[in-house]
């Protein structure tokens, strides 16, 4: 008995969904306690870096630079793209 086209879409969705659960329930969890992962997790708290934040002024350094790029940003307003700084 041949095998319907829907069948077959709903049998790659159960597919797809099964691989991703699997990938996303045991395959990063383990990579997330190898060695360069932990060293790098451990690296990133002490310099105080949150991994999760999206911008860099979510971040502690980063937001020590916004003043520094607001300087730079100054400098440059009103002249034109490729003349020298005055």
């Amino acid at each position: 008995m041949p095998v319907s086209n829907q069948t077959l879409q709903q049998a790659k969705l159960v597919a797809i969904v099964v691989i991703t659960a699997w990938l996303w329930l045991m395959v990063l969890p383990a990579l997330s306690r190898t060695r360069p992962v932990e060293h790098r997790s451990a690296w990133l708290e002490e310099a105080g870096i949150d991994p999760a934040a999206f911008n860099y002024s979510d971040h502690r350094a980063g937001r020590e630079m916004i003043p520094a790029l607001d300087r730079l940003h100054d400098s440059l307003i009103g002249r034109d793209v490729g003349q020298p700084a005055k």
